[in-house]
């Protein structure tokens, strides 16, 4: 992009999209130390936010991909994501977005030759066949009109994906058929016997997906449920801010394998079986830490598919930075990046907030998991010369009455 191609667009009817300072700090992406900082000031959108929020990221950590793969990402709503792949050493091609995600992608993306944009599908404009169109992974969102050139074009591309060995990743918001905007595909909605189709739930939302979840990984592994109670209730919906799972409903649900789930955003992976030996999701859950969080402290917690534990690592924005290394602030805080035996069990925080809505004098029974956190704090942090930001009490697990375990 030239300096003249810099002015900040606008949305219609709203406000310019980047303002200069963001677009400085865009450009240094992802070495720049500010940009969560940008991002929380009064004047970011949440279009902005969701154009740019680094939990996007944890979506490219969910697959096994071959090295210098040729990626398609189309009609998609971030710029994050073809970010990732393109610092990954993909070659990325995004086609078919909107203005303001093309813009910022190429902000990301600024002086990598491995990545391109453009309005139309590779090989849609093309007056012959010379244009290369075969691709290793293609990524596909769920927004926008398409007519059935588009349409036919995009089942092509699809069609040779699979056939070379390489695999689809569909955003599938629970939106009604009725109110689809068009952007099908033939496998999508009616797969063929050779082409499997897993689906990985993404908590809160496609738009924010801090969590990301194998759907059959609820089936295998018992308990795995309180991973998503956390983010919806009984009925499906999001819960509410201070109320806990109904342990005894949702232990229904896993005995007859049928979650409340008609709500919740997904992602669809389509692959055909005979060109693959394992399935292209490596893993079973991703959970991304990075909310408000200064840079140095966003992490990424992973548990590989059919492992029996979890690895704790930075979260991959610095590609060619160690991700093994332990992070430590000047201020006395560190996480610690390692792998952990995994623990499904109800964590301490779930059960503190019970203690507080249950009985008729909750204090009593906080009081008590409040002096046996303490007594556990002072039994990890004894000798060591900082502060484990991981032994908050979301991450620790309670078993039995008294035995306390940091995940």
């Amino acid at each position: 992009m030239t300096n003249d191609s810099m002015q900040n667009p606008e949305l219609a009817g709203g406000p310019p999209l980047f303002w200069p300072d963001l677009v400085d700090v865009l450009r240094q992406y992802p070495s720049e130390s500010n940009y969560s900082a940008v991002l929380a000031v009064g004047n970011t959108s949440p279009k902005v936010q969701r154009i740019l929020s680094p939990e996007h990221i944890g979506l490219g950590g969910f697959f096994r991909l071959r090295e210098n793969s040729r990626v398609l990402v189309s009609k998609w709503p971030d710029a994050v994501v073809p970010c990732f792949f393109a610092q990954a050493g993909h070659d990325v091609h995004l086609a078919g977005s909107t203005l303001d995600v093309s813009y910022a992608a190429e902000l990301l993306c600024e002086g990598m030759p491995n990545f391109s944009v453009s309005d139309d599908l590779p090989g849609q404009a093309a007056a012959d066949d010379s244009v290369v169109t075969q691709f290793d992974l293609i990524l596909f969102g769920s927004s926008g009109h398409c007519g059935e050139l588009q349409k036919a074009q995009l089942n092509k591309l699809i069609t040779e994906c699979l056939a070379g060995g390489g695999f689809v990743v569909a955003a599938d918001p629970p939106v009604p058929e009725e109110e689809r905007l068009g952007w099908e595909c033939d496998i999508k909605k009616n797969p063929t016997p050779h082409v499997r189709s897993e689906k990985v739930l993404a908590f809160p939302s496609l738009a924010s997906p801090q969590f990301l979840i194998r759907e059959t990984f609820l089936g295998e592994q018992e308990g795995a449920w309180r991973h998503i109670a956390k983010y919806i209730d009984e009925s499906g919906r999001p819960r509410a801010v201070g109320l806990t799972p109904e342990e005894k409903v949702w232990q229904t649900f896993e005995r007859h394998q049928d979650f409340p789930l008609s709500h919740v955003d997904r992602y669809q992976i389509f692959y055909e079986t005979s060109q693959h030996d394992e399935s292209p999701l490596a893993a079973d859950f991703l959970h991304s830490s990075i909310g408000a969080r200064k840079q140095q402290f966003w992490t990424q917690t992973v548990k590989p598919r059919g492992g029996g534990f979890v690895r704790r690592c930075k979260a991959p924005l610095n590609l060619g930075d160690s991700s093994g290394l332990n992070t430590e602030s000047n201020l006395g805080f560190a996480h610690l990046c390692e792998s952990e035996t995994y623990r499904p069990g109800e964590t301490l925080s779930g059960r503190m907030l019970k203690a507080l809505q249950l009985g008729s004098k909750p204090d009593i029974a906080f009081g008590v998991l409040a002096k046996q956190y303490y007594s556990f704090l002072l039994e990890q942090l004894n000798g060591r010369s900082v502060k484990l930001l991981d032994l908050l009490p979301d991450n620790i697990v309670v078993e039995g009455q008294d035995t306390f375990n940091s995940i």
